[in-house]
């Protein structure tokens, strides 16, 4: 009799250790069919979004636009990565990313922008500003050119061919206080700007009544 009562407890934690391992493994097979959805957001939207080993790279693997959702499995993703964030008229930003945690079915992203230009699109801007001030220069208006040129001032203070140029055009109006400072103001930020030492030592020779 003690025998089959040491029979039938094995029995019994046989069919218990069966019961959990059939749990356990119907357990897996759900959060290994589980894939995690990404929900990537930006304020503003409409922000594209690239996929980067490296938080320094302009360019990556494009998957849209915010606001989208994306199957966090399909991303080609090795040892993690960076969200890229471009939108123009706005800073490019990123965002780490590393594989959610086991289980996960759904993650939410979100990024605010900052307001600025890329450097590229800045630049292009300021080199059209001067080439129109320069035009507008040729044809006589003047106050026109001071305009024009100090938009790109006000865009970058530390442009050194729009402060030489407007320096430029106080010298064409024989405003030479004003152009001196300017192309002093010049040097300081390129000390190796050629036009501004060439053009001081000609202010110098205009105030003394030599021109």
């Amino acid at each position: 009799m003690p025998i089959l009562l040491l029979s039938m407890k094995a029995y019994n934690a046989w069919r218990k250790s069966l019961h959990f391992y059939w749990k356990l493994s119907v357990a897996t097979v759900i959060l290994c069919g589980c894939s995690t959805t990404l929900s990537v957001q930006s304020e503003p939207s409409g922000a594209e979004v690239f996929l980067s080993q490296s938080p320094n790279t302009k360019k990556g693997n494009p998957i849209g636009k915010t606001p989208l959702e994306v199957d966090f499995d399909t991303l080609p993703l090795d040892r993690g990565g960076y969200l890229i964030f471009e939108l123009s008229g706005y800073l490019t930003e990123s965002i780490l990313i590393s594989e959610p945690a086991l289980g996960t079915t759904s993650a939410d992203m979100f990024l605010r922008l900052t307001k600025g230009k890329r450097e590229g699109e800045k630049a292009s801007e300021l080199l059209g500003l001067l080439a129109s001030a320069q035009e507008q220069a040729k044809m006589g208006t003047l106050d026109l050119a001071h305009s024009t040129i100090d938009r790109a001032l006000e865009i970058d203070g530390y442009f050194v061919r729009g402060v030489s140029f407007k320096a430029a055009l106080f010298y064409l109006d024989k405003k030479y206080d004003e152009s001196e400072k300017l192309y002093k103001r010049a040097l300081t930020i390129d000390p190796n700007f050629a036009e501004a030492t060439r053009m001081l030592a000609k202010i110098e020779i205009a105030k003394k009544g030599g021109i």
